[in-house]
């Protein structure tokens, strides 16, 4: 290569590095928000002297199970009880009915107990195969009530205290029981009747995706350096080895090691593993084959020759 075409190729290089760090804090700075945004009804907690309500903590989502966990803490003030470090010491019989997946769905202490939080799981709907992509949204229904005969209905406050899932960006907000949709005045009515219905809609957040891109190059990357590799053995122009065997060895089983660090451990099979880790696995096997094949078939296989193992031909 000419200087004048090195020269070139330096620039160009410190272009295109320039352009990947401007895009990289370009996107990183768009992404630096809230990663967990909740609507006007959920952030707010109630004025009332004299109140029932409940607060829910987000903790974790388990993608192969297909559920959202997150914990759900009575908060009682007033005539109805009173709110404890931890949850809430009951003065009425408060009943709280959760329909969910996994957790109890009736919480009935009684009068004069004290109840904490209660661990709850909900199902979600998603397709883990758009990794990393995929999207999953569940709903939580609750409802409560006074144990006791001739009791009036009392509201129920929802109050959404999580302030992040890890590796995950959420959108939550309260739904209209009958209708399913955000409509306000349909939506204090349910409270005024003690009852909510709260949807989680969930995608993967910006640091989990960007690290999967990352990931997905480094395999590209070692792709297309072990196919310039064999490709310059092929033409010649470098002898076959046992380090570039070694080289090309380690790289496959390095792949495995570098897929089990994607956010989020996502199932086998997801697109992901389709159009880039599973082609990689095939390409890297089939060069090998190739250059145990070319190894093989060397002419100057006397290693003790310097010449002829260094210079990959005979005179």
């Amino acid at each position: 290569m000419t200087q004048k075409g090195l020269k070139f190729s330096n620039v160009l290089m410190s272009v295109l590095l320039l352009i990947a760090v401007i895009l990289y804090f370009g996107f990183a700075f768009l992404n630096s928000g809230s990663t967990y945004q909740k609507d006007e009804f959920l952030a707010n907690s109630t004025t009332e002297k004299s109140s029932i309500s409940l607060d829910i903590n987000a903790t974790n989502v388990d993608i192969n199970e297909g559920v959202l966990y997150f914990t759900a803490t009575p908060r009682l003030s007033g005539e109805f009880g009173q709110s404890t470090s931890n949850g809430s010491f009951f003065q009425l019989p408060v009943v709280y009915s959760f329909d969910v997946f996994s957790g109890e769905t009736l919480l009935n202490p009684g009068a004069g107990n004290l109840t904490g939080g209660q661990p709850l799981g909900i199902r979600i709907e998603g397709d883990p195969n758009n990794y990393p992509f995929d999207q999953y949204e569940g709903k939580f229904f609750v409802s409560t009530r006074l144990d006791q005969s001739n009791s009036d209905v009392s509201p129920l406050d929802v109050n959404d205290v999580s302030t992040a899932l890890a590796g995950f960006s959420a959108k939550v907000r309260y739904l209209s029981f009958n209708s399913e949709s955000p409509n306000a005045s349909e939506i204090r009515d349910d409270i005024s009747q003690g009852f909510a219905l709260v949807e989680w809609k969930i995608s993967r957040g910006f640091s989990s995706i960007f690290a999967s891109f990352l990931l997905g190059g480094l395999m590209l990357v070692g792709a297309m350096s072990s196919v310039l590799l064999t490709h310059a053995i092929l033409r010649r122009r470098r002898p076959p080895s046992l380090n570039s065997l070694v080289w090309l060895a380690a790289f496959l089983f390095a792949l495995f090691q570098v897929r089990s660090q994607l956010p989020g451990s996502p199932p086998s099979g997801v697109r992901f593993d389709m159009l880039i880790f599973f082609p990689t696995v095939l390409l890297l096997t089939t060069l090998i084959l190739i250059n145990v094949n070319l190894w093989i078939n060397r002419e100057d296989w006397d290693m003790e020759n310097t010449n002829y193992a260094v210079a990959g031909r005979t005179n």
